[in-house]
């Protein structure tokens, strides 16, 4: 059910098992044990390895990475976490990718469940909204192993009809919630999460999106094509699936980006490129480009003019490179971007090429500063990892003098999980 990978720091190695082979308990016992870290980090999808790549690399030895594989382009994820010296996930979830979501969940705490009971962990990491994070909660939960969730309440109201559900499902099962703003923090105290239980931690994206850019990337001809100069092209990743499942909303989005006067480059994977391709093909300024690796999105990003996007981690990586975003989405999981004029809001109802046009000619957003406030110390990953060591040696995690502040404020809450 899950298959262990060779040791990413010269410890003993555990053969790898092929492919849908089951792994008994007895035939755990009777190999070589694996000095495995004590903090689990379970993780699934690419944005997840990107965000979570500096706390495994603050935890040192002491992370134990667990790969879900909902998906198959991992790829480019696991390339990241090479070039920042992580090497590969510790273990791999088999049999997850492929099935419905039901099943990939039930198969996935299987697995978990299999390879912590051989294995124990002393604390479990999840981040976000996620398969894994259900996995991950699900299984701590079960085997009284406290479960740390990154990006705890951070949910836009047309996200938590969907992948948002799972943060609320969790929330009952997590014992340390790590928001990264003050609009999680409060969304938290409103579903009545105990204060105690509430860290304000900053984003972790911030700390990896700062480090990364001294990560080596191609040469700018091959990473942009021709004719795009530095500064004139807008970079347009459209990711989620409640967009590009919408073959009207997606053909409206190929439309306005083809009015733009400047090249659109816009970053598709496998599932895009297959819904595009029932469409009417893309025209005007509109690029097509494959997926790349994280580094040369990064360079990509920081050069461009304006970025357009459908997602929350495109959003936070903007706003740390100080570059302004038009969101195509029902409502931004960053509500505070929108409100200090870093960002604008583009719902479906709205008139796409207007506001394309008008985030063009107001290139020069007003600065975002709400928006960095709780990353200004870039200490978020620390944090993290601070309070998963205080957990995995039964302490209570240490408070921070920003969520103190914040908690103070807080007013009277409702019920308390």
């Amino acid at each position: 059910m899950y298959r262990i990978s060779p040791p990413r720091r010269g410890l003993t190695v555990v053969p790898a098992l092929g492919s849908g082979a089951r792994l008994s308990l007895q035939s755990l016992v009777q190999e070589p044990r694996r000095a495995f870290g004590d903090v689990a980090v379970v993780l699934d999808v690419r944005p997840q390895f990107i965000k979570l790549a500096s706390v495994i690399k603050v935890l040192g030895e002491r992370a134990r990475v667990v790969q879900a594989c909902q998906h198959r382009d991992q790829g480019s994820a696991g390339q990241f976490l090479r070039k920042l010296g992580l090497g590969e996930p510790d273990v791999t979830l088999d049999g997850v990718h492929g099935a419905d979501r039901a099943q990939r969940i039930g198969r996935g705490i299987i697995a978990l469940t299999e390879h912590l009971e051989a294995h124990p962990a002393q604390v479990i990491v999840v981040q976000g909204d996620t398969d894994s994070t259900r996995i991950g909660a699900q299984v701590g939960s079960r085997l009284g192993v406290p479960v740390i969730h990154v990006d705890a309440g951070l949910s836009s109201q047309a996200s938590v009809k969907s992948t948002g559900l799972d943060r609320l499902r969790v929330a009952p099962l997590v014992d340390l919630h790590c928001a990264a703003t003050p609009g999680a923090v409060a969304n938290l105290l409103a579903e009545g999460v105990a204060p105690r239980r509430v860290r304000l931690t900053g984003n972790a994206l911030a700390d990896v999106t700062t480090s990364a850019s001294a990560l080596q990337y191609r040469r700018w001809s091959e990473i942009a094509g021709a004719g795009v100069r530095v500064g004139g092209y807008v970079l347009a990743p459209i990711l989620r699936p409640e967009t590009t499942n919408s073959p009207v909303f997606l053909q409206r989005i190929l439309h306005a980006l083809g009015t733009s006067p400047i090249p659109v480059l816009m970053m598709v994977r496998p599932r895009t490129l297959t819904a595009i391709g029932r469409l009417d093909p893309p025209t005007g300024a509109v690029r097509l480009r494959a997926a790349v690796c994280h580094s040369d999105y990064l360079e990509l990003a920081r050069r461009c003019a304006l970025v357009v996007s459908d997602s929350s981690e495109v959003q936070e990586e903007a706003a740390v490179l100080g570059k302004p975003v038009l969101v195509i989405s029902e409502a931004s999981e960053h509500p505070e971007f929108i409100a200090a004029g870093f960002a604008r809001l583009a719902t479906r109802e709205v008139d796409l090429v207007g506001e394309l046009a008008e985030c063009l000619k107001r290139r020069a957003f007003p600065a975002l500063e709400g928006a960095r406030s709780t990353d200004e110390f870039g200490r978020a990953a620390s944090l993290i990892a601070d309070a998963a060591r205080a957990l995995a040696a039964g302490e209570e995690p240490a408070g921070d003098l920003m969520t103190d502040r914040l908690l103070a404020g807080s007013g009277s809450l409702g019920g308390v999980r």
